[in-house]
């Protein structure tokens, strides 16, 4: 017999470490609580007086817009962030509160990068001080609705389309980075090298946007 006790964890899915005054957060999955976990690590950064920020999407999946517009959420500043195109009308999906980070952030994403994640990529690249590094995200940004037919069968269909503010939709095109930065290396080789600046060549070229608009700001 054996006595078990029936609890919720919290699995960590984002990684804070400092890269000289840069903080580097990097996203390693979405759930229901990364957004609390992305807003602790913003705060603990600004407290340690970092003077820009990192955001590594690479190889991050999600489908669940909630998720998301919370992560948006803590950068933006108040007003709307997320909207949903149906047949050209738009209909207003998150809204953000008026807290937001003025620091320099920069978004390292790439092929993988895919669906709802890809609207924070595009949101942080339209931001006056954002900006992304690395490679066009996989583009799929469709809104899907599933049907039950009467023979018990179902269809998924196609409803809309996730845009941000400036109405930009990246389904089918993917979001394309401010600076493309391509790996030269094998599968194998880039996975030990993936979050080492030294080896990294997209996490490098960040730090060095970072610090660069960090010093004329």
């Amino acid at each position: 017999t054996v006595e078990l006790i029936r609890r919720d964890v919290d699995v960590p899915t984002v990684q804070l470490s400092m890269i000289d005054t840069t903080a580097y957060l990097r996203v390693l999955g979405i759930n229901s609580a990364t957004a609390k976990q992305l807003d602790k690590a913003v705060t603990k950064a600004i407290n340690d007086s970092a003077t820009g920020m990192i955001i590594d999407m690479r190889g991050v999946k999600s489908t669940d817009v909630t998720y998301i517009a919370n992560m948006i959420d803590i950068f933006a500043g108040e007003g709307d962030i997320v909207f949903a195109n149906y047949n050209d009308t738009e209909e207003v999906v998150a809204t953000s509160d008026s807290k937001s980070v003025q620091l320099p952030i920069i978004v390292i994403a790439d092929e993988k990068t895919s669906g709802t994640a890809e609207l924070l990529v595009q949101f942080i690249k339209e931001m006056p001080n954002g900006g992304v590094v690395g490679a066009t995200t996989l583009g799929y940004g469709s809104i899907q609705k599933d049907y039950k037919l009467s023979d018990g069968s179902g269809i998924i269909l196609t409803i809309g389309l996730y845009t941000t503010p400036s109405g930009t939709i990246y389904d089918k095109v993917g979001v394309a980075p401010t600076y493309d930065i391509k790996w030269l290396v094998t599968d194998e080789e880039k996975s030990i090298a993936m979050g080492n600046p030294e080896l990294d060549p997209q996490l490098r070229k960040a730090v060095e946007v970072t610090a660069a608009v960090a010093i004329t700001k």
